[in-house]
This record gives structure tokens, sequence and C-alpha cells, in this order.
């Protein structure tokens, strides 16, 4: 289960475009794959000593910059998100005494849906809200 974790935690989120490891640790994970990538492409493994005082004002400033970098890149991401979920709006508006199919969770298993009803629409809340009677449901 470790290394299960540890490949998990190394791998670029795509929503923020860093791995849990470098937003936390601010560097790269060292994991296998990369020293084997070190090694075919001869890319030294960097040991210069720093002084501690460098090293955590260095620390700061590059956790500083990857926030940045990840709050940049999920808006970037979300507004991709968005236009792609936009694609094809329909507008759609109901009266109330109008029946329905209503997408309801499943008795016994709520991350399961299927369309219920007919069902006859009450009251309009809001603009897309509605007020709908489920007489075999509560």
């Amino acid at each position: 289960m470790p290394w299960l974790f540890f490949a998990f935690r190394e791998v670029p989120v795509e929503t923020l475009g860093f791995s849990p490891f470098e937003l936390l640790y601010e560097r790269s994970v060292t994991g296998p794959l990369s020293l084997l990538k070190d090694s075919w492409f001869e890319t030294p493994i960097a040991s210069s000593l720093k002084s501690v005082v460098k090293f955590v004002l260095d620390m700061r400033e590059r956790l500083r910059s990857s926030i940045t970098h990840a709050k940049q890149y999920a808006e970037e991401q979300k507004n991709k998100s968005k236009v792609w979920y936009d694609k094809k709006p329909r507008s759609r508006s109901f009266e109330p005494g109008q029946e329905i199919l209503a997408l309801l969770p499943l008795p016994g298993n709520p991350l399961q849906a299927k369309y219920c009803g007919p069902y006859t629409i009450l009251e309009k809340l809001g603009p897309v809200d509605y007020l709908i009677d489920t007489p075999n449901r509560r």
C-alpha cells in the first residue's frame, strides 16, 4: 500500500499542474522512474549544500511561486471545464400542474440515480427550482 500512495503523490494533478508531493515539499520527488530518466539523460543529481537560512528563504519563495502558479492553472482549468460543460445548454421552464420525470437517488444507494415519475409540479420556487409532489417517496 505505501508504494501505491507514493506513486499517487508523485503524479501531477491535472487541475493544478503540480503533484501533491511538489505542493507539500516544493520539489519533485525522485522516484524510481525519475532516477531512471536522469541516468538515461545523464542529469547529475544536485548535491550542493546551502545554509539553513538560504534554504528556508528559497523554499518560501518557491512555495509562494508554486501556489500562485497552481491557483492560476486551476482557474484556467475551471474556465476550460465550464466552456466544455456549457457547449449545448438548453433553457427549460415548467409551470405548476405540469408532469415531469425527476432524476432521484435510488433508495439504499445514494450514489446511483434513475428517472422516476411522472410527478406533478406544485410550485415554482426560483428560476430553476421547483417543488414537486412525490407521493410514493419522502
